[in-house]
């Protein structure tokens, strides 16, 4: 299966050969992550504040990535992203906790382009990320999928040296996730893609779930999150 790599410019998807090439664009279109649309406490810790953001979305299974280039920055622009694909709701029923498709297995993602960087660019892929979603939700619900996805959408053109952040609904990471990743020196795209694969993996020492390091022993179930590891690999692997 040969990958499908889309940037949509709001009017319809066209097939690229790569992302790289578009990453920046929103940053010049002045499509800037924004301190008036954020809480006051959010705005103070955000460390994104005026980088360019363009949105994204990938499907590690059926290896697909859409890189959205707006005419204007909207809600809801994740799901008319995927529309037009099997196996997804309508936008207006795809955000909603009892939808019956959802995002179909896309995962939400947003590319943020550092101002000060413009030559190599060294932004920020950050992932919609949450434990307690359904993967459906368009969320990124273990720490496999996550892997999953961004060496997913490396091969589709993220740069490795950018930097991963897993945030949440107001678009900031936890200080919690930003101090694990520090410890298990998961900071960018390309120790994603190599370093994650091996501790994730079904011999791997740290909980696919979790991202704990609780599997140092064999074991089934993680300690500290109680999860099957099993279960993960189903639902990333196998979509159940």
């Amino acid at each position: 299966m040969r990958p499908r790599i889309y940037v949509h410019p709001g009017t319809e998807r066209m097939p690229v050969k790569s992302l790289q090439p578009f990453l920046r664009t929103p940053f010049e279109k002045n499509f800037l992550m924004d301190a008036s649309l954020m809480t006051q406490e959010d705005a103070r810790t955000c460390p994104w504040i005026g980088y360019g953001m363009g949105k994204g979305v990938t499907h590690h299974q059926k290896d697909i990535s859409v890189f959205m280039i707006p005419n204007e920055m909207k809600s809801g622009l994740h799901g008319e992203m995927v529309q037009g694909f099997k196996g997804v709701d309508p936008i207006d029923r795809c955000y909603l906790d009892d939808h019956k498709l959802g995002f179909g297995g896309f995962v939400r993602w947003i590319y943020f382009s550092d101002p000060n960087d413009p030559h190599t660019d060294q932004g920020v892929f950050g992932l919609d990320w949450s434990l307690i979603h359904k993967l459906s939700s368009g969320i990124a619900t273990s720490m496999l999928i996550a892997q999953v996805i961004i060496a997913r959408a490396h091969a589709h053109g993220i740069p490795g040296n950018a930097r991963v952040a897993l945030m949440n609904p107001t678009m900031c990471e936890p200080a919690y996730l930003t101090e694990w990743k520090q410890h298990t020196r998961l900071l960018t795209v390309h120790d994603w893609s190599t370093k994650g694969s091996s501790l994730f993996c079904e011999e791997g020492t740290h909980c696919p779930k979790c991202g704990l390091s609780t599997f140092e022993k064999p074991r089934r179930f993680c300690y500290r999150c109680g999860t099957n590891r099993n279960n993960v690999f189903m639902e990333v692997c196998h979509g159940v």
